[in-house]
């Protein structure tokens, strides 16, 4: 697994307002940026980030496809707007000038998310210019939901960035939510064979742990595994 890779964005105020450059994430990789403004965005494994080379503009747009997390440096003089895809099609956006969220959007996951962490944003649907946007404060988490968003407060957020600080760390989730991050971290594929319990699981791990490590404390707690090079089974 690739190592957390810093990278400083240097300003290009002599370019195009609508040149971009795009910056990917391998499965099992993760990368930081630093903007010319003091932003600072760590991208999560098999993620995509589009970002302006000319950061003198009064809205800055930023394209994520994967999972980011944001700290947005204080300026009054411009904004942030961040768009995500969701798996129903529709777009969230996001816009705020001094905030720290979460977004996750992965097309394999069955929700997209904005978590708020500091500060406040404002969230909309960016397929509906009907629908008003709506408020977060830290704490709150924000999600499609047939055609509309819904909040929710979140009485622990500390799985939400635990990959971002540097934790493998899930409680009460279903087996496939962990191992879709498996899939991802680890670079493998999962197969599944049996029935899906609705068994719910719990692991508290660094980062870097082996696969073998994470897979022997679900292992403790009921799964099974077989393991083909870079082939998965999951057995119930």
């Amino acid at each position: 697994m690739a190592g957390n890779i810093i990278y400083r964005v240097p300003n290009e105020p002599g370019s195009r307002k609508d040149r971009y450059y795009t910056l990917f994430t391998k499965k099992g990789g993760e990368y930081t940026l630093q903007l010319a403004d003091g932003t600072t965005i760590w991208l999560n494994a098999a993620t995509s980030i589009k970002y302006p080379a000319n950061m003198l503009q009064d809205t800055i747009h930023i394209e994520v496809d994967g999972e980011a997390y944001f700290e947005l440096a204080g300026n009054a003089s411009r904004v942030y707007r961040v768009s995500v895809p969701s798996p129903s099609r529709d777009s969230l956006q996001i816009t705020a000038d001094n905030a720290y969220f979460n977004v996750m959007s992965y097309p394999d996951e069955p929700v997209t998310s904005v978590t708020l962490f500091k500060g406040k944003a404002l969230v909309r649907l960016d397929s509906s210019t009907a629908l008003p946007s709506l408020l977060l404060v830290p704490g709150q988490q924000a999600k499609p939901d047939a055609g509309k968003l819904r909040v929710v407060q979140i009485a622990d957020s500390s799985d939400i960035i635990a990959w971002k600080n540097n934790r493998t760390s899930f409680h009460d989730a279903g087996i496939q939510t962990i191992m879709r991050f498996v899939a991802r971290w680890y670079n493998v594929e999962i197969i599944y064979q049996g029935k899906i319990p609705d068994k719910l699981f719990t692991v508290s791990l660094p980062r870097d742990a082996k696969i073998s490590a994470l897979l022997g404390v679900l292992e403790k707690q009921g799964a099974r595994f077989v393991i083909h090079e870079k082939t998965i089974t999951v057995i119930f």
